[in-house]
């Protein structure tokens, strides 16, 4: 089944007998406040940071014991509309009683309207491009329910409602299960890529590494990354231009999810020898080497084109001993759980932002294993990767044709 397939999003709707309706006829704001949640029984707290865009659900909540100043209520059924920064398109489903943020309208349904249709009434583009268009405010922009009260829409009969709504919430539990399932496979693939680095000999007992901090099969033996590599530099600390003079160049933004991305690229000036100095080949990995987020710090990326980029001075590159080492072998190791531990304990920190130098590149532990099992192994997570690309493309289609239905009904 070829999952990335295009499916239909346009279709026939018949609202010859749909009546023309306002928000605010079918929709009323709920204002209640609680002094005492504790005295009330409520536990759980929503901020907008618990709203995810464009998704119904919510997912993550605080508690009372974190501590909050909110006292507006909401209740299992109603819907929760961040009405701050509206263009952030959040707006779900309360599963549950609560109290949130001031800066979450909660809506309700009236008579007319069924409840469960609520949810999808509000998340669709055209409301959300009236809440912004009526939002107040320069650097922290927030809609009210009074601007967007006369919002008009069509709305069906209460029986076409039901059968609407159920279509709807198949589609949204269609897109529940994709992303489940993605979830799914992404944690196989992390175990699995830590299994086939660490743990190759399954008969092998496993002993401590005091380098990885990790338990690796006892089989395994490792030598440093610097005596594999034929070449590892700084790139130019020259500033970039937006005006498209001199060479492309490759920065932090570019190394996304182990993956390099070539938008948005900048230009940078440099004579012929610094260029040859700071110069990507076929082959080459990308590794981040400051940045204000540890997390950041030792993210990689293949230079998997033949392009001839430079590379900004906030990345060191490294060239493979391709007779050794497969450079994705090396690259996928690089984002092994292990090795990103290694590089975030070995981080300095200085000025706010973190720290690694080519010295603890190339004092890296990596397995010495034979170049054939190495292309094996990078071809049996290409299996896992392009499973998982077939899903991101599945979730991608479903959730188009969930919007679309959305957008066409309301």
């Amino acid at each position: 089944m070829m999952l990335a397939e295009e499916i239909q999003t346009t279709f026939e709707i018949d609202k010859s007998s749909w009546t023309k309706v306002k928000l605010g006829d079918v929709v009323r704001e709920v204002r209640e406040t609680v002094k005492d949640p504790v005295a009330e029984g409520i536990e759980r707290i929503v901020g907008l940071e618990h709203l995810e865009p464009e998704s119904l659900h919510i997912r993550t909540w605080g508690t009372l014991t974190d501590g909050t100043t909110f006292t507006k209520v909401f209740q299992k059924g109603q819907v929760l509309f961040g009405r701050r920064r509206a263009y952030l398109k959040k707006a779900a489903l309360a599963t549950f009683d609560g109290i949130c943020s001031g800066d979450i309208t909660v809506l309700e349904a009236k008579k007319g309207l069924l409840p469960v249709l609520l949810p999808f009434l509000i998340q669709n583009d055209k409301f959300f491009d009236l809440a912004v268009k009526n939002s107040a405010g320069s650097l922290s922009p927030r809609a009210k329910f009074a601007d967007f009260a006369d919002y008009e829409l069509l709305l069906p009969p209460v029986d076409q409602q039901e059968q609407i709504a159920e279509l709807l919430w198949a589609g949204d539990e269609a897109v529940s299960k994709g992303i489940e399932t993605y979830n799914i496979c992404n944690h196989y693939y992390i175990s699995y890529r830590e299994l086939l680095y660490l743990h190759m000999d399954g008969n092998a007992p496993l002993v401590f590494n005091s380098l990885l901090k990790e338990n690796v099969s006892s089989s395994i033996k490792f030598t440093k990354l610097g005596s594999v590599l034929t070449d590892i530099r700084y790139g130019t600390s020259k500033k970039g231009n937006t005006q498209g003079i001199g060479y492309e160049v490759i920065g932090i933004p570019h190394v996304i999810n182990g993956k390099l991305s070539l938008d948005s690229i900048s230009h940078v000036s440099l004579d012929e020898k610094e260029y040859q100095s700071c110069r990507l080949n076929f082959g080459d990995i990308v590794i981040v080497r400051t940045n204000g987020n540890p997390e950041y710090t030792g993210r990689s990326a293949l230079y998997d084109v033949d392009n001839g980029h430079a590379f900004a001075s906030y990345l060191i590159k490294i060239s493979v001993n391709t007779e050794l080492y497969n450079p994705e072998f090396i690259l996928k190791y690089l984002q092994s759980v292990a090795i990103r531990k290694y590089f975030k304990r070995n981080a300095t920190s200085s000025a706010g932002n973190y720290n690694i130098n080519t010295e603890t590149i190339k004092s890296v532990p990596i397995p010495v294993v034979p170049i054939v099992k190495q292309n094996e192994i990078v071809q049996q997570l290409k299996k896992v990767e392009q499973t998982q690309n077939d899903i991101v493309a599945y979730n991608f289609n479903t959730l188009n044709l969930q919007k679309s239905l959305i957008n066409q009904i309301f």
